[in-house]
């Protein structure tokens, strides 16, 4: 094979991870090594909140490194927490990263590889966007170097500050905004180690 075709072939994709069907993935990354990016960059929190986990003594600590308040109103915050909170001691998992509050764009990925354009505002380049059904954005683990899914929340709310958002409870008929083959659900997640295959879960 030519370095020229190595090049060309898409990257591994990241595993479906379905907690119905398989344990926890066994590999794991950092956060730097899944974004890509540079210990020496560090990462910038805008919250840090440590909630009392349904595991008896045990505490679910939730970092946001968006901020909320412009994505979900202040006033919101600790709905999206809980909801967090509670998908981790589903797993029982101890840290959840929110990489992006309740938003309603997802990136256009072609063979695994996200699409880039040119903003002309800033005359950078930017993952192009599409519509998606409101969700959040996360990474689950046991602390920042050791997380093991990445996924998507998808979320019921109307966008004011009155209205508690909730997750979403009847995706079949609520996901509007489904790929081609997507399951209308309200959470997807994935491993976060690109070719790695999560265990199938042990016959009883």
């Amino acid at each position: 094979m030519s370095r020229r075709t190595a090049r060309n072939d898409p990257p591994p994709s990241y595993a479906d991870w379905d907690p119905e069907i398989h344990d926890l993935p066994t590999a794991s990354s950092d956060y730097f090594t899944y974004a890509r990016k540079l210990r020496s960059e560090g990462y910038q929190w805008a919250f840090q909140t440590e909630m009392n986990s349904a595991r008896p003594g045990g505490k679910v600590k939730i970092e946001w490194i968006s901020h909320p308040v412009v994505e979900c109103i202040e006033i919101r915050r600790s709905d999206c927490e809980e909801i967090c909170r509670d998908q981790a001691d589903l797993f029982g998992l101890k840290y959840v990263m929110i990489r992006q509050g309740p938003h309603v764009t997802r990136s256009v990925n072609i063979n695994g590889r996200p699409t880039m354009v040119l903003n002309p505002y800033t005359k950078r380049l930017v993952r192009q966007q599409q519509p998606a059904d409101r969700h959040m954005t996360v990474l689950m683990g046991h602390n920042i170097e050791n997380l093991l899914i990445a996924g998507h929340i998808y979320l019921t709310w109307d966008g004011t500050e009155r209205s508690t958002i909730h997750l979403m409870a009847d995706p079949q008929n609520e996901r509007k905004h489904l790929a081609e083959g997507e399951p209308a659900v309200a959470v997807q997640y994935w491993g976060v180690v690109r070719g790695d295959v999560p265990p199938l879960k042990q016959l009883q």
